[in-house]
């Protein structure tokens, strides 16, 4: 195996599947074959992290052993030994569920401490010519890369359908949150009219909690759509438009003669839009001429 796989192509259940596909082809514990140069002191300290309780199995079969060689291959054993729960004798399903629980500690251990991917990488880089494994490594590389294609297509068809359920929900959500906005509205306008707030706020109101839509085309009051002041395809919140007197016709009559919309006095401006508003069920648009 010249090139190995990354990591991240086989995540830490991608490794435990390359460990039981080798050991399927050599009929060999792989842990008797791959001699990982980490301390067992250093897998120790990782599941103190990851998983305390079988730290302190590991532990407590180190003290009882009480021998000064062991090794990574005895930290496998150790787990294997702390989630073993049936006998020799129990269905196989039972047994390699639980070889497969066990392997996990390891594999995530390889995963994530630089010095055991490297051991592990090399022993099939290298093909294993020194532990005599080498015919083995052509045939688990290919079972590895139809198990890689076969997972990514597997992913791909569960994403795929968890996104169309995503999409449906969020369809759903979207119905209900258009409904509400609609509601919502309806009651700023009831309150509007009645007098209980001005038509300023209800505009503001309106606007700053997008509680109507924009429109795909120009739909505004004369005034608005006669003025040269908005640029080609620009969005137009018809709020936005409100917030500077000095744009409008003055009470008193007076106007700058720049002023876009020097035609008209704020509060008639204010007074149209509100019923534009109502009217059409909009707070903008986008501006095409």
């Amino acid at each position: 195996m010249e090139e190995f796989y990354t990591k991240e192509e086989l995540g830490v259940f991608g490794i435990r599947k390359l460990i039981t596909f080798w050991e399927g082809e050599a009929g060999e514990d792989f842990f008797d074959y791959c001699c990982f140069t980490t301390p067992i002191e250093e897998f120790v300290n990782y599941l103190k992290k990851e998983d305390p309780d079988l730290a302190k199995y590991v532990e407590m079969r180190i003290e009882e052993d009480d021998q000064t060689s062991l090794d990574m291959q005895d930290g496998a054993f150790y787990c294997g030994s702390y989630y073993k729960k049936s006998d020799e004798d129990d269905v196989i399903s039972n047994l390699i569920a639980e070889y497969e629980q066990a392997l996990l500690p390891v594999c995530r251990f390889i995963y994530d401490n630089e010095t055991m991917w490297s051991d592990f990488k090399m022993f099939f880089i290298e093909r294993g010519d020194y532990y005599g494994n080498a015919a083995w490594i052509d045939s688990v590389k290919e079972i590895m890369d139809n198990y890689l294609k076969s997972r990514k297509s597997d992913l791909v068809t569960h994403i795929d359908s968890e996104l169309e359920q995503f999409n449906e929900e969020l369809e759903k959500f979207n119905s209900e949150v258009a409904e509400a906005k609609k509601k919502f509205a309806d009651t700023i306008f009831k309150h509007t009219d009645s007098g209980s707030i001005s038509k300023m706020q209800a505009i503001e109101w309106l606007d700053c909690y997008d509680l109507l839509p924009i429109t795909s085309y120009i739909e505004m009051p004369d005034w608005m759509s006669d003025s040269d002041y908005f640029d080609r395809h620009s969005t137009v919140k018809f709020f936005d438009n409100l917030v500077d007197e000095d744009q409008f016709k003055l009470e008193d009559g007076t106007v700058d003669e720049y002023a876009p919309f020097r035609h008209i006095t704020l509060k008639e401006a204010i007074d149209e839009i509100y019923d534009f508003i109502k009217e059409h069920r909009i707070i903008g648009c986008i501006f095409d001429w």
